[in-house]
């Protein structure tokens, strides 16, 4: 079986991850989390992004009172798993690789007591491949050429 190159896991996880890459910019700019992969506009994970809670319905006059907000069903990575079938991981291997999944939330406030709470997870690309290496499944990354 042929071994998975860097550039062309990254290729791949980046066409692939591509669809989501809003969700992406915009949880990046609103989470304080240091593990999340900087991104300079070009997505380096797979990640998804769901309302998981809040409240709604306040407003100046005091009147009808909080609801919660309904939240949504957790979805999953379906681009990193589409990205593993594409290089034939195993399922013991691609396991392996959804145990790297990281996991956080976070608010936004309204006016009135109204906020809404996101909860997100992301497996970051460059983990993904280094347990692929891990697992004799990718050649180890090319070290730079020293000038």
């Amino acid at each position: 079986m042929t071994k998975i190159t860097y550039d062309d896991f990254i290729d791949e996880a980046r066409r692939s991850a591509q669809r989501d890459a809003h969700a992406f910019m915009w949880m990046h700019d609103r989470i304080d989390d240091p593990s999340l992969p900087a991104h300079d506009e070009v997505i380096e994970a797979f990640v998804v992004c769901w309302v998981s809670g809040g409240a709604e319905g306040g407003n100046c006059w005091n009147e009808g009172g909080h609801r919660s907000i309904t939240p949504e069903e957790e979805p999953e990575l379906d681009p990193l798993i589409d990205t593993l079938e594409k290089f034939e991981v195993s399922l013991r291997d691609g396991r392996k690789i959804l145990d790297l999944t990281k996991t956080g939330s976070f608010e936004e406030r309204g006016y009135y007591g109204n906020y809404t709470r996101y909860s997100y997870k992301y497996v970051p690309f460059d983990a993904i491949f280094d347990k692929l290496v891990e697992s004799e499944r990718a050649e180890p990354r090319a070290e730079a050429a020293h000038p």
